[in-house]
């Protein structure tokens, strides 16, 4: 059996070197006293990320989803003529550049993310800007459409509270769950949230047209979320053949992944949380150990209160992968407190070490996805689930420094975390996994 004890021992084995003086400590550190000012766009073609792998969505995404965002966004658009007859010349020619940008990304498939299930939010996201511009339009020329809003948004809050009503977790077992029903929570949150007033229409749409067609958006993007999530649900249910409720050994294991969590945080970084880079005993001033401490610390922060939040309003699927990446998030915050106190990550920065603290993050990642093999069922899918803040790090790191964004000295901390993080997932995995079927085996039935 896995225990807590276990998987944090186990990271810690294999995160030691790291933390010596072979390892970690000879990363560079840079900042504004650096005497080498690192150029990162000419070291970015060095660099590379790692390849996607598969979604662990565990189910085929219909492509009628996306095609239909696809479409409804290009009917919206064919509503606002191309050069709008607005008196106002300021909103015709703002108006103009709208619609154009719309139109664009309507027909481009470039910025849409690879996994088709985060295609769909980029797809869904386009399908509001198509609405928000056929909404400014609208309220431009005097067509308000303040009311069918307010019925239209009262009927897609009725339609979420139908949908949600009929939610069991249903799944082959509690880990298959979590994956195939994470993302559709995640898809009802933001339909929730698209459906609170946040911008609403405005009295008088005519002076403020754009705010008319953000609130437009706003609607049409919730629309489109319900109808995606519950395409996604369909999908994933059609891949089983009459698959049991998983809802309580889902609750009980979002609650045992709680309480490791909360013990984890309290034994071995609790004060550390609260802690400043001048309360270590050594000047961390322009060195990547000042950016790799508050990245560090702020990915546990982050995660704890996602996990949270995500209990709080009853997705508890996606309460277990946040509170399992918090744990991995909390392992990797203790082992640089550690390194740090023990004068770890410091060092001139230069472009070899920038290279060089790349392709260990690099390889760490690659490795963690290599090592999915060992796994049985569905956990080399949670592997992927909980190696996502990872691999999502590695990429957008390599992205933003080819754009010549970031400083060398925050990329190095950056790196280096990916790489911790990397290499803690393999234990990680199972401990979950573990945490799920003890829940499913001690739970009472779900009548």
């Amino acid at each position: 059996m896995t225990t807590r004890r276990r998987l944090l021992a186990g990271c810690a084995a294999g995160l030691a070197g790291l933390a010596g003086c072979s390892g970690l400590s000879d990363l560079p550190g840079a900042g504004e006293d650096s005497p080498e000012r690192v150029d990162v766009r000419s070291v970015a073609g060095d660099l590379s990320r790692v390849d996607l792998p598969e979604s662990p969505f565990p189910a085929a995404v219909p492509p009628s989803l996306a095609e239909a965002h696809r479409e409804r966004a290009r009917e919206l658009l064919s509503d606002v003529p191309r050069e709008p007859e607005i008196p106002n010349g300021a909103v015709r020619s703002e108006l103009v550049d709208e619609r154009e940008r719309a139109a664009d990304d309507v027909n481009d498939e470039e910025g849409v993310h690879e996994w088709p299930v985060e295609a769909l939010g980029d797809w869904r996201r386009r399908r509001g800007e198509g609405a928000a511009v056929r909404g400014a339009y609208r309220a431009a020329t005097g067509e308000g459409d303040g009311e069918d809003l307010a019925e239209r948004r009262q009927s897609v809050r009725a339609s979420l509270g139908e949908f949600a009503a009929d939610w069991a977790y249903r799944a082959p077992d509690p880990v298959a769950a979590v994956l195939a029903h994470a993302p559709v929570e995640s898809t009802v949150h933001d339909c929730r949230t698209l459906l609170e007033p946040h911008r609403p229409y405005p009295e008088e749409p005519l002076a403020a047209p754009f705010r008319a067609g953000d609130a437009v958006g706003d609607v049409e993007r919730a629309d489109a979320a319900l109808a995606d999530a519950t395409g996604l649900r369909a999908a994933a249910l059609e891949e089983w053949t009459g698959p049991p409720s998983q809802w309580s050994p889902v609750v009980s294991g979002t609650q045992a992944l709680r309480h490791s969590l909360a013990e984890t945080m309290d034994d071995r970084i609790e004060w550390w949380l609260d802690a400043e880079y001048d309360d270590f005993d050594r000047d961390l001033e322009g060195t990547p150990a000042r950016w790799l401490f508050y990245e560090a610390r702020r990915r546990v922060q982050s995660r704890e209160r996602d996990a949270r939040q995500a209990r709080e309003r009853g997705d508890h699927a996606t309460a277990v992968v946040e509170a399992a990446q918090a744990l991995v998030a909390t392992d990797v915050f203790e082992t640089v407190v550690d390194g740090v106190r023990d004068g770890a990550y410091g060092g001139e920065t230069t472009a070899d070490r920038l290279r060089e603290s790349s392709r260990r993050a690099r390889e760490a990642v690659q490795a963690a996805l290599e090592a999915r093999s060992a796994l049985d069922g569905n956990r080399p899918a949670l592997a992927v689930a909980l190696l996502r803040p990872a691999l999502l790090t590695q990429r957008s790191l390599v992205d933003r420094l080819a754009e010549g964004y970031g400083s060398a000295d925050r990329a190095l901390g950056e790196f280096a975390w990916a790489e911790l993080y990397a290499r803690t997932v393999p234990d990680a995995a199972p401990f979950v996994a573990e945490r799920l079927r003890e829940a499913a085996e001690t739970a009472d039935e779900w009548p």
